[in-house]
């Protein structure tokens, strides 16, 4: 981060019924390593979060983001956000300030939260995220099905999109028992917030089996692929 590698990628979520219809870009984050090769999270997130400092990573995402969203007039950006860093104060407090630094920027501001493990403070995580909605941010929860929230949590969680993880739709078969089931999955989302996003779409079977299952939005290869990296020293292709 102090030396201007860390950056993004944009991927498009889109609505299941007009394809051309964007909801927002979500940032996934990249690091240019020092030799010039671009990595992905699963290169380095696991070592930041193992050792506590996640929420640095996150502050430095959200700044990003708002800076693009000054530049970007229209533009709506997702970001994720640990829920490590939701939950935690000095953390929280220090993201919450650079929304508040440019207000007019919060409604284009989608945060994401993730979870690798599970909650340790829910009374925290349910006040930041209402904290956040107050700013203007919508909220949604990443890697639903995959990740650490549990259907009672989920059920109280105040949140304006769920986001079904890729593991899901890449396990179940088309058809029979397994088009059911993630006909539930979705159906139990859409009964925490009006749009579901199924993640990992990339074929067409995969798109298929999203819109018999319900949900609203889509994500993946099939749909665009992650557009550019941006970063400090200019635009890289993804």
């Amino acid at each position: 981060m102090a030396d201007g590698r860390i950056g993004y990628a944009l991927q498009p979520v889109r609505c299941i019924e007009r394809p051309h219809s964007e909801l927002y870009r979500e940032c996934l984050v990249r690091l240019v390593d020092e030799a010039g090769s671009v990595r992905g999270p699963f290169h380095f997130v696991p070592q930041l979060e193992a050792c506590g400092a996640i929420g640095l990573l996150d502050e430095h995402m959200i700044r990003l983001a708002l800076e693009e969203l000054e530049t970007s007039a229209g533009a709506i950006l997702g970001c994720n956000i640990s829920v490590d860093t939701m939950q935690n104060a000095s953390a929280w407090s220090r993201i919450r300030d650079n929304i508040l630094s440019r207000p007019e920027l919060a409604s284009r501001l989608i945060i994401e939260i993730t979870e690798t493990h599970p909650a340790k403070n829910v009374e925290k995580l349910l006040i930041n995220i209402a904290e956040a909605r107050a700013l203007g941010c919508r909220i949604a929860i990443d890697d639903f099905g995959a990740g650490f929230f549990s259907p009672s949590l989920l059920l109280r969680l105040d949140v304006d999109i769920v986001k079904v993880d890729a593991s899901i739709l890449w396990t179940i078969r088309k058809g029979g028992a397994g088009a059911n089931t993630l006909r539930h999955i979705v159906g139990f989302a859409a009964c925490v917030a009006p749009i579901v996003v199924l993640e990992g779409v990339e074929l067409d079977e995969h798109l298929e089996l999203a819109c018999e299952a319900g949900a609203t939005h889509v994500q993946g290869y099939l749909i665009a692929k992650p557009l550019v990296h941006r970063l400090p020293g200019g635009l890289i292709p993804a």
